[in-house]
């Protein structure tokens, strides 16, 4: 009888076998502290992703720069980590950046958007209720790529930094005290800027900028000389395609750090601050293929810094741990949508971690990972990252055999679930009892591991049987699981 089943589902058995053993690389480099993204509707090429709470209602909420429908969306927090659908509102021509800030002064953020084809940047003055006001436009340098605020001149206003991609310099617009600047003052920097990030980086208050340069492979810093106006730049070396750079204290040591993304070299550099905002020589870490946008939180709620990268070709976000001491190790990969251009962070969901957004720039969306540090899926008072079964109600976490997942959701006690994850037998298990018995890969650690059929033999050939029978033909479940 086991050798006529057998034979009747050979196509589907070697299918099977390739199918589950060409995916399981994919499925094991999935990291496990994100959800899966959510994705929601944005305007057209969305380049771009800001968070932040525009409607004063205690919630973080979405604005992104559309370079393709010329326009910047604002996507409403629904008080849970949902959003509802894109509001627009227009700017002018090809805009690629956006920053928040509270412009004129009346506690509610507005906005700030470069347009690289029209030479502009817009600024849009929230009327105090998450909706804006029509764009007011300023000439910059030729091709406005990036935009950051700060108060440069120590007077209480925020004022505006943008880089100029095709001119290879950057404009500072002074704030007049009421959301209106004046004209740009221009500082060089390296071969085309094209993001920019604004930090005290040599601990005097007042705020400096970090700029990098594409084509010149180098990041250019500019002192403020406490005033709002800048000593001339300071450039150091980085990878292949400096594309996005943010600052944070990396190694504790009170100073603020840097990290760039290299778009042509598939990797970030680290510099450390030397304290006096001079910086050592980079140190790189290999990311996906085309890194874009890069943003710093403490992701994993250990107290540390970490790095955030989108990777435009591999459509998905890296994210790299720090080891406390300013090192990361390898990255974990979360899918976006298609081409992520950029990544930022906030705790969307109001649980006290930190989830992320990306903009999708091919599938005109934003992605919304939720953060599972602090959750409690099966309400049991264990939080899922330290739970042995995060899916079914287990306070007490017993684990026979003290490896692998818990008692509960082991593979007795779940029909067909050869790996363990408490769910019915699918694709996972066929994936996870072929890498078990063809490529030697770990156990679960069950009480019978890999018994999927229930007859009290470990993980086999006719477990495997059994999986895609049940799976691609809907074959019969097991029969009671064997109790111990």
């Amino acid at each position: 009888m086991k050798t006529s089943l057998i034979g009747s589902i050979g196509k589907h058995f070697v299918l099977a076998v390739i199918l589950a053993a060409s995916i399981s690389t994919i499925t094991n480099a999935q990291g496990s502290l994100f959800s899966a993204a959510v994705h929601y509707g944005a305007g057209n090429g969305p380049a771009f992703v800001f968070l932040a709470d525009y409607d004063n209602d205690g919630y973080i909420d979405i604005a992104t720069a559309n370079i393709i429908s010329d326009d910047v969306s604002i996507l409403m927090n629904n008080g849970n980590g949902t959003f509802a659908s894109a509001v627009d509102y227009m700017v002018v021509d090809g805009p690629t950046a956006i920053f928040s800030a509270d412009f004129d002064n009346d506690s509610s953020l507005d906005l700030a958007c470069t347009n690289i084809n029209s030479n502009q940047i817009s600024v849009l003055l929230n009327n105090g209720d998450g909706t804006f006001s029509s764009a007011v436009n300023y000439f910059v340098g030729f091709g406005p790529a990036a935009v950051s605020s700060a108060d440069y001149d120590n007077d209480g206003y925020k004022d505006l930094a943008v880089t100029n991609i095709t001119q290879n310099n950057v404009s500072i617009l002074f704030n007049n005290g009421d959301g209106t600047f004046a004209a740009a003052i221009n500082y060089g920097v390296g071969d085309e800027p094209n993001s920019i990030f604004s930090a005290d980086l040599n601990g005097d208050t007042a705020i400096d900028l970090a700029v990098t340069n594409f084509n010149s492979d180098n990041i250019s810093v500019l002192l403020n000389n406490g005033d709002g106006t800048f000593a001339t730049a300071v450039n150091y070396g980085v990878g292949d395609g400096p594309n996005a750079v943010f600052s944070a204290d990396y190694d504790k040591d009170n100073d603020l750090d840097l990290v760039i993304s290299n778009y042509n070299s598939d990797s970030i550099s680290v510099l450390f601050n030397d304290s006096n905002g001079t910086f050592a020589a980079a140190i790189n870490y290999p990311v996906g293929n085309g890194p874009d946008g890069v943003y710093s939180a403490d992701y994993d709620n250990d107290g540390d810094t970490d790095i955030a990268i989108v990777n435009d070709f591999t459509n998905n976000v890296s994210i790299l741990y720090n080891d406390s001491t300013g090192a990361f190790g390898t990255a974990d990969n979360y899918a976006t949508g298609a081409r992520p251009f950029d990544v930022s962070s906030a705790d969307l969901d109001n649980d006290g971690d930190i989830d992320l957004a990306t903009a999708n720039f091919a599938t005109d969306n934003v992605s919304i990972l939720i953060n599972l540090t602090n959750d409690d899926d099966d309400g049991d008072g264990v939080l899922n990252m330290d739970d042995n079964c995060p899916t079914v109600f287990n306070p007490d976490q017993e684990n026979t055999d003290g490896i692998g997942p818990g008692d509960a959701c082991c593979c007795f006690l779940v029909r067909g679930d050869c790996n363990g994850d408490g769910d019915d037998a699918n694709i996972l298990d066929l994936t996870y009892l072929v890498d078990r018995i063809f490529r030697g890969g770990s156990a679960v650690g069950c009480p019978i591991e890999g018994d999927c059929n229930s007859d009290g033999d470990s993980g086999n050939i006719l477990d495997l049987t059994f999986l895609v029978d049940r799976i691609f033909r809907g074959g019969p479940g097991p029969g009671d699981c064997p109790q111990f």
